[in-house]
């Protein structure tokens, strides 16, 4: 991990965790864990609550009434001690052997619900390439002005644009 990704991720974890209830935001409990299934041969693992700073974002996007955002952290994800002491970016080889998974369960009025699950590539090379893509088309003019999320911007199938990516309906 980077040096500014584990700054960013240790403002994250606070005692401080926000979500969305009814469209308004809400504070919640941080001790609340949830087991998600990422479809990649680690059956379910468990996942505590993290300060999203996107809910906004994510609420925009879908017009989903009630949201919470968990995060899951294995092995050493979080590094310890001095963080100014981490490297400006992670190696190639460390972007390699991390990509970025996540997962989104929808639970519908009757108590059904439905897990789809993003693979991509590690998020300093997402990054790099969605940037790359989202400015192609900016110059192509396929964009408007004001206020807009991503995925109303460049539309839900974007994440496409960046290859390695797959979105798994569970």
């Amino acid at each position: 991990m980077s040096r500014a990704s584990a700054i960013s991720a240790a403002e994250s974890i606070t005692g401080e965790c926000l979500q969305v209830v009814n469209g308004s935001f809400a504070a919640m409990d941080t001790g609340e864990t949830i087991k998600f299934n990422f479809a990649d041969g680690n059956g379910d693992v468990t996942s505590f609550l993290v300060k999203l700073l996107d809910l906004l974002t994510l609420q925009r996007s879908t017009s989903v009434l009630n949201i919470r955002t968990y995060v899951l952290a294995n092995g050493d994800s979080f590094p310890t001690g001095d963080l100014q002491s981490l490297p400006d970016d992670p190696t190639d080889a460390q972007r390699e052997a991390s990509p970025y998974s996540a997962a989104v369960t929808i639970t519908f009025q009757d108590e059904t619900f439905r897990t789809t699950v993003l693979h991509t590539v590690n998020g300093y090379t997402f990054t790099a390439i969605a940037t790359v893509q989202a400015t192609k088309r900016v110059l192509d003019h396929q964009v408007k002005a004001g206020f807009q999320t991503p995925v109303q911007v460049f539309g839900k199938d974007f994440i496409h644009s960046v290859p390695g990516s797959e979105i798994k309906h569970l």
